[in-house]
């Protein structure tokens, strides 16, 4: 009978060989994927800085620009309800909570200041007329 070896060639270890040129090209071409990774992140974060910049700026002036609108908004609300309010017989009609009278005085002015919607409220804050325009 044949008895087999100590040493059998599958647990000798095995030599392996790269070639020379893999063994050049291989860190040449991890390190250029490295160099690549961090030249791409450097130049978008230029990139985005330098818009982010420029974002902010716009943003600026567009609420510089709709914060104008409002104010001049808010005053011409406020010129409409004082020359509403100080039209002759609106004092007695909310006092009275007289409706119908009420809507005739103030809907004329309603579509000159050209407003969409108007409640008119006594002093406790209960609505006596609502108007909208269609």
């Amino acid at each position: 009978t044949i008895e087999p070896s100590p040493q059998s060639p599958s647990s000798e270890t095995t030599r392996q060989f790269i070639s020379l040129r893999w063994r050049i090209l291989m860190p040449i071409a991890v390190a250029a994927m490295i160099l690549s990774m961090v030249g791409a992140y450097l130049v978008s974060y230029s990139l985005v800085g330098e818009l982010d910049e420029q974002d902010l700026l716009e943003v600026r002036d567009n609420s510089d620009s709709v914060a104008e609108a409002f104010t001049e908004l808010g005053v011409l609300h406020q010129q409409e309800l004082f020359r509403m309010s100080n039209t002759g017989g609106v004092r007695e009609n909310i006092i009275t909570q007289n409706a119908t009278r009420l809507q005739s005085l103030i809907e004329p002015n309603a579509l000159l200041a050209d407003l969409d919607f108007l409640v008119i409220t006594d002093a406790t804050g209960k609505e006596i007329i609502a108007l909208q325009q269609i």
